[in-house]
């Protein structure tokens, strides 16, 4: 066993020695996460309620209630509406078609309502837009979203104000409606998610005149690739059947179980890794200096630079510890309130290549390996401060303060009208996931340039430390 071996093993014993603090810090860290959990199921909870269909069912007749008191223009159309969902029992918590059906019915007679007022002269228009209407509200009445949609499909060829390509794009959506069963009853869930999917391509086709035009930043050509893997993953989802899936908190995907999703709200809580990181190099080192053991331990025959090694490997090791803790802590505490029924749901990721499925925990922890960095740096903080000022509280404490306040001098100079290197020398190094899904707060930030920044804040704060130790006079 050579010099640094028996150093390595001599700290591994002291730290055993210390393993309350290690169990307390632990304790602490768990009892946070479990905290957070807490915190997303009651406020799921709570918008549940505000979702629920009885507490819409109630704002609607609420709602009736004020049209009748008021009675403004065209206020007969909106009763029937709302008597008719509530009659119907149309689900109002979520997009469906009736719902929608009913409220584009409602639209077209208030249109009409309106061309009666300033003198529709054409009476065959008239009776044909009538019977239409007509022909629209048994469709609806009748639950099946088939003939509705081809009898939408027939008029939608049929409408000469249409051009070739909203033609193409309008009919485009009505045949993946009835190609996929979208709108089905047995396939409820589909139609939010074809919801989105619809806007979304309206929103491109919105960036493309855009572009067009010479107005698209780098901005809008963000938006543009994002909406371009989501609607990748919207069709994938829709044409293979997966209701359920696991893709919390990725900038390509907007929707995810439950129990992902609060998974990953509690893993971005850096703050408190952070601090139990802070913590633990001061009960852990930091009271060597106060106890006169670290000026013991340089009048050993060992180099000052393999004492320093020894001790920051070991502090590799525990930071290492603080992140697994923190990762599998935060699927427990969510899992405990959600339930783990979605633990084994498959996640969908875009790729050059197509969409590919992978185990729900794959992506969760390739966003943590990413952001590992992000507190192993103010770890690596509270250790340089730990060696500059030989007190583990104060380095324990300044670290904690600048924890807290990183978040607020982050974005109050990400928005000031400062230089943008300013900001990416600063900042730009701590969001490597986003950074590398190009969702960064720092536009045009490759993720090259962030990585070399984080290796540069890193040997400042390591050259640092190994000079108090090294130059230091102990004694």
């Amino acid at each position: 066993m050579n010099r640094q071996q028996r150093l390595m093993k001599s700290e591994w014993l002291r730290l055993r020695r210390r393993g309350w603090g290690l169990f307390l810090c632990g304790v602490i860290l768990l009892s946070g996460l479990f905290v957070l959990a807490g915190r997303e199921f009651f406020w799921a909870r709570s918008m549940e309620r505000y979702t629920s269909p009885e507490a819409l069912a109630a704002d609607a007749k609420r709602e009736m209630e004020r049209l009748q008191a008021e009675q403004p223009e065209g206020y007969e159309i909106d009763l029937e509406k709302l008597r008719f969902l509530l009659e119907e029992g149309v689900p109002l918590s979520e997009p469906n078609w009736r719902l929608e059906a009913a409220e584009r019915l409602a639209s077209e007679r208030k249109q009409l309502l309106s061309l009666l007022k300033n003198g529709l002269e054409d009476e065959q228009e008239l009776t044909l837009r009538l019977a239409s209407l007509g022909r629209d509200e048994k469709l609806i009445r009748a639950g099946d979203p088939v003939p509705y949609l081809q009898k939408k499909r027939a008029e939608m060829q049929q409408n000469p104000d249409l051009s070739e390509e909203d033609l193409a794009l309008a009919l485009w959506k009505l045949d993946y409606q009835l190609e996929y069963g979208i709108a089905e009853e047995e396939n409820r869930w589909k139609y939010p998610v074809f919801s989105v999917l619809s806007g979304n391509i309206d929103r491109m086709r919105e960036l493309e005149r855009l572009a067009d035009t010479g107005f698209l930043d780098s901005g809008y050509r963000r938006e543009y690739r994002r909406l371009e893997r989501e609607l990748a993953l919207d069709c994938y989802r829709l044409e293979q059947g997966r209701e359920r899936i696991a893709n919390p908190g990725s900038a390509d995907y907007w929707d995810s179980e439950p129990f992902w999703s609060a998974a990953y709200q509690i893993q971005q809580e850096y703050r408190l890794p952070m601090l139990v990181l802070a913590a633990l190099c001061g009960l852990l080192f930091g009271r060597d200096f106060s106890s006169g053991r670290m000026a013991l331990l340089f009048g050993y025959p060992y180099r000052r630079g393999r004492i320093f090694s020894a001790r920051l490997s070991l502090w590799g090791l525990l930071a290492v510890g603080v992140w697994l803790l923190h990762f599998f802590g935060s699927i427990l505490a969510a899992g405990s309130f959600f339930g783990f029924g979605s633990l084994f749901s498959p996640a969908l990721i875009w790729t050059e290549s197509g969409v590919r499925e992978l185990p729900g925990a794959l992506p969760l922890l390739w966003e943590q390996l990413l952001d590992f960095p992000y507190y192993l740096l103010f770890g690596m903080l509270a250790w340089t401060l730990t060696w500059l000022l030989c007190n583990p509280w104060t380095a324990a404490g300044g670290t904690a303060v600048l924890v807290f306040l990183c978040k607020a001098l982050e974005s109050r100079i990400a928005y000031a009208e400062l230089v943008s290197w300013t900001r990416v020398l600063l900042f730009g190094n701590l969001e490597l996931s986003r950074v590398f899904q190009d969702n960064s707060t720092y536009f045009q930030n490759p993720p090259l340039l962030s990585i070399i920044l984080l290796l540069l804040h890193g040997g400042v704060l390591l050259l640092i430390s190994w000079d108090a130790c090294v130059r230091r006079e102990w004694g």
